[in-house]
């Protein structure tokens, strides 16, 4: 049913009827915006990205930012994501790029899974690889290897499982790394790390 409007509802000098679904209804009785009650407005000013609305015990409200999820990596786990730029990765075999850091004394990075992506562009060349490696401190071990398609001249997107996590020393980075060159090639590679943050057993 068509509802007709015989004015702005909101005009202060609204007195003429109007018929909602074919009521009659006295603008006198509808609300204006002086009559609403500021506290039921909601109104974001103050509130940060990712900020809740709480109740305040009061009879009000106030956004706060969201409590007892823990530390990510250590409480769960969390995920970094690291851009290559093609001099990165033309430079690798010479110098690693940190991906995740080391975490501190009696610490260590577990990592679970990591991946990799890139968009269309001039291919690498390398004779022994298709992808950079993972390794936890200073090639200390391999935590995930041929990872990337750098290659390839077409857009590519590759999840990878991890070989291997745990090391024995500890409080080491994660590193981008490779042992063999790559030349001629041009676009960037994000790496994405999972991972979590463990204690060394005493």
């Amino acid at each position: 049913m068509a509802i007709r409007h015989a004015r702005v509802l909101d005009l202060p000098d609204q007195t003429e009827p109007y018929l909602v679904n074919g009521v009659e209804v006295d603008p006198a009785t509808i609300a204006q915006p002086s009559d609403w009650d500021a506290d039921h407005v909601i109104d974001s000013t103050g509130a940060s990205d990712g900020d809740v609305l709480t109740a305040d015990g009061a009879g009000g409200a106030a956004w706060v930012a969201p409590s007892g999820g823990g530390t990510p990596g250590v409480d769960y786990p969390t995920k970094t994501a690291v851009t290559l730029s093609s001099a990165d990765i033309l430079d690798l075999h010479n110098t690693p790029v940190e991906l995740v850091p080391a975490p501190g004394a009696g610490k260590w990075v577990d990592a679970h899974r990591v991946s990799a992506a890139h968009l269309a562009g001039t291919p690498y060349t390398n004779g022994t690889y298709q992808g950079i490696t993972i390794v936890s401190g200073d090639n200390v071990g391999t935590v995930a290897d041929n990872v990337g398609r750098l290659t390839s001249a077409f857009q590519s997107q590759q999840g990878k499982a991890v070989t291997e996590s745990a090391t024995d020393s500890g409080d080491l980075a994660i590193y981008a790394y490779t042992d063999d060159a790559f030349t001629d090639g041009d676009f960037d590679l994000t790496v994405t790390v999972w991972y979590s943050i463990e204690d060394v057993p005493a």
